[in-house]
């Protein structure tokens, strides 16, 4: 059975809770622009090592495609064989436990 996700009530302009300082996001950011946003293909092993380094949960056996952006490694969880494809947002302002989930 597959579950629906509904954001209707998720509003990023009141109690967003960023999940870091200032100094972690600008170091992201850097570490981000560097090696996901290029369009070099560097190894998945590194961009999942950095992603675990800034407090992602990651799976086994990631393929990350470049210039993939992602808001807040540190609110992110992707399970074992993912594949994340060129050019993708992840805008993960919350983790899935903050929104609410219709069976």
């Amino acid at each position: 059975m597959q579950s629906q996700v509904t954001l209707s009530n998720f509003n990023p302009q009141i109690n967003l809770q960023r999940g870091a300082g200032r100094l972690k996001e600008t170091v992201w950011y850097l570490i981000k622009m560097m090696f996901f946003l290029s369009s070099f293909p560097y190894p998945n092993s590194l961009k999942a090592g950095l992603l675990r380094l800034f407090g992602a949960k990651v799976g086994k056996r990631l393929v990350l495609k470049p210039r993939v952006n992602i808001l807040f490694p540190w609110k992110l969880e992707i399970g074992d064989h993912a594949w994340i494809g060129e050019e993708t947002f992840l805008l993960n302002f919350e983790k899935k436990e903050r929104w609410k989930i219709n069976p």
